[in-house]
């Protein structure tokens, strides 16, 4: 974890536990927080690649993101859903080489509030990930064997810990979600081809071609931690600005190693339905 990462978890632990000039208000119970949401956003970051599918070397650069999502909140338990398509340019300072990663990444949360630990101040709640992450990387150097592609399927264990406050008479919530896989397919080639995995010996591949031929791997093998904060700004509509930020770093010990890792911040609309 770099510095940043580590300015970030000290700033919204001191914000969640403290924030003496923030008024706590009701919890996540509450009725103006019940609903359905939609979430549309923008934004960017940064991510690193060192994947021995492609090459040995580290690659990192910035990039672009998108995403749009949906939330149910009811009093018993909180529904997150979200698509987000990420594309970065990653350079290697060794080499020069570039390489275009190209990134969907599908997300199922579920916190359940019947379970939660909720204080004075902050409100505990256990929950489930279910995530999918596709991506297709191109070493732009390479003239022959130059694509890639990593498909993985992860189930987690998670906690979500939020705190709703008031500040300069505006309405806010901050939070945090946290999990690690515990088990997860991955579905990745020994090496980069320039043809994709499924159109190899078939005219017409079906769409389970591309995640087909994976392995399982257990927490040993698949060393994963993924981070979300957010802080939201509500309307009096009920309608309101989200600020997140994501971080992930992944280490997979299998017969073509990859460690990669990553920050994205996104800015976006909740639109009540």
């Amino acid at each position: 974890m770099n510095r940043f990462s580590k300015i970030a978890l000290v700033f919204f632990y001191f914000i969640l536990v403290n924030g003496s000039e923030g008024q706590v208000i009701d919890s996540l119970k509450d009725i103006y927080l019940q609903g359905k949401f939609i979430t549309v956003g923008v934004g960017g970051g940064h991510a690193s690649l060192q994947d021995q599918g492609i090459s040995p070397l580290l690659y990192s650069g910035a990039g672009g993101a998108a995403q749009i999502g949906y939330s149910s909140y009811t009093a018993k338990a909180v529904h997150h859903a979200y698509i987000r398509f990420d594309f970065n340019s990653l350079l290697s300072e060794v080499s020069g080489g570039t390489i275009y990663s190209y990134q969907t990444t599908g997300s199922y949360q579920y916190f359940n509030n019947k379970f939660d630990f909720s204080t004075a101040k902050i409100n505990w709640s256990p929950g489930l990930f279910l995530d999918f992450n596709w991506a297709l990387r191109d070493h732009t150097t390479y003239t022959n064997n130059s694509l890639h592609i990593d498909t993985r399927i992860a189930f987690s264990p998670a906690i979500n810990v939020n705190r709703e406050f008031k500040l300069w008479k505006r309405q806010f919530e901050i939070g945090g979600t946290w999990s690690i896989p515990v088990i997860s397919y991955v579905s990745r080639p020994l090496f980069a081809s320039t043809q994709f995995p499924a159109t190899v010996n078939k005219e017409e591949p079906k769409w389970f071609d591309y995640i087909a031929e994976g392995s399982f791997y257990s927490l040993g093998k698949n060393r994963k931690i993924n981070m979300q904060s957010y802080l939201v700004y509500r309307f009096k509509n009920n309608n309101g600005l989200r600020f997140d930020y994501y971080w992930s770093f992944a280490n997979l010990n299998a017969d073509n190693p990859i460690k990669n890792a990553g920050h994205t911040f996104l800015i976006s609309t909740m639109l009540k339905l």
